[in-house]
């Protein structure tokens, strides 16, 4: 096996010849390699933005089932405030109170999104904090609902219970107006990232029916 040494310059232009080769060679690697970040990065921010118009979607849905059940809501809270007053028992309390969907968003909000533009990040990200605050009423809802899911197990109502009744009867009232304000707000964020809320469906229109009371309803829904 024969070792060649290699062969030392023999003036400044073959040196810096020598090294302006090695230096090119190292910066179409370097450059190579941003190329393929890049795409490999605009490919994610795509799939991560695709997958966030579909979640704000499905938000934005729940968000307009919402605003229909608080119709069906109010009278059925007003019937437990007359109960607790002395009238008679209203029928079982019926709600749905459907969570929001975050799964997407928790996942990309660190990885994908910071490399958004900034105007496109500050609007998905007003989004979501406006859904999260849209969650906390409706987990006020929920407990207050769970309070009247537990009165419809009595046939009379103890003065205790009565006042309990009309402390949730109270928080769903309240927490209601809230969140029909937060409706809107959400249904116009989404708008301005492009998004509008699907039509409900039948089976919508069907668990609507049945939390109304609506006769012939055979929808089956569960528990708040």
């Amino acid at each position: 096996m024969d070792i060649h040494k290699p062969k030392a310059a023999h003036s400044w232009r073959e040196f810096a010849v020598e090294i302006g080769t090695i230096i090119c060679g190292i910066l179409i690697a370097l450059g190579l390699e941003q190329v393929v970040e890049t795409v490999r990065r605009s490919s994610e921010v795509e799939e991560a933005r695709e997958a966030l118009r579909e979640e704000i979607r499905v938000n934005a849905l729940i968000v307009s089932f919402g605003r229909e059940e608080l119709k069906c809501l109010k009278p059925q809270v007003d019937a437990y405030r007359a109960w607790a007053a002395g009238g008679p028992k209203p029928p079982g309390f019926r709600t749905v109170l459907a969570r929001y969907v975050f799964n997407t968003w928790d996942t990309v909000k660190s990885s994908a999104v910071p490399h958004m533009p900034l105007h496109e990040r500050l609007a998905i990200s007003g989004f979501y904090d406006e859904l999260r605050n849209a969650e906390t009423i409706v987990g006020e809802q929920r407990a207050a609902a769970l309070v009247l899911f537990g009165a419809d197990e009595r046939k009379a109502l103890r003065p205790e219970d009565a006042g309990r009744v009309l402390d949730a009867v109270g928080i769903e009232h309240r927490v209601g107006g809230f969140k029909y304000g937060e409706i809107q707000g959400l249904l116009d964020a989404a708008a301005k990232l492009g998004v509008r809320a699907p039509a409900l469906s039948s089976e919508d229109r069907a668990l609507l029916d049945w939390q109304c009371g609506a006769a012939g309803s055979k929808a089956k829904a569960g528990g708040a």
